[in-house]
């Protein structure tokens, strides 16, 4: 009686079979990972611009004066002076600096342009910081209102009208 055995031809035909098919299933897995860092990263970016926009809008909406302090090419500030609640003595106020740079990151494979924008609450002692890659941030004074434009190739442009019961805009139209 002969004892039954795996050929080498059939021994490399199943190897090789094995190796095609953990080869295709790794780049699936690889290619999923990929998508899902992709979408987390901006679902990050969307949630810190609602954030920056929610933290502007509580700001400008109570602001009894806002001026721009410096407006560069890569940078600009406004002064913000607000309402941020009510004493027996009458309004309190307080004043919020905001801060626009543009900097530029190298990475191994590319330059990026950032957009850095920090809120500064002076009587707080309080900073906020936001990083938005390759973002624009324009802040307009009309009459009654302020408008807020964040400009993004990735994201489309996001913007907002704040109206606020304010007069003492400094620049305004």
């Amino acid at each position: 009686m002969r004892k039954r055995a795996f050929t080498l031809l059939e021994v490399i035909v199943a190897a090789t079979l094995v190796t095609v098919v953990l080869t295709a299933a790794y780049g699936v897995l690889t290619t999923g990972r990929r998508a899902a860092d992709k979408g987390v990263k901006r679902l990050d970016r969307i949630s810190a611009t609602g954030r920056l926009l929610e933290q502007l809008k509580s700001v400008i909406r109570f602001s009894t004066s806002v001026a721009q302090i410096s407006k560069e090419k890569e940078s600009s500030s406004w002064l913000v002076t607000y309402c941020s609640g009510f004493e027996v003595s009458g309004a309190l106020e307080e004043a919020v600096q905001i801060s626009a740079n543009r900097v530029s990151t190298n990475s191994s494979k590319k330059t990026t342009s950032v957009l850095r924008l920090q809120l500064d609450f002076l009587e707080r002692g309080h900073k906020l910081k936001y990083e938005l890659p390759d973002t624009s941030f324009d802040l307009k004074l009309a009459k009654r209102s302020v408008e807020v434009q964040l400009k993004s190739p990735s994201q489309g442009d996001v913007g907002m009208n704040v109206y606020t019961p304010s007069r003492n805009w400094l620049g305004a139209p």
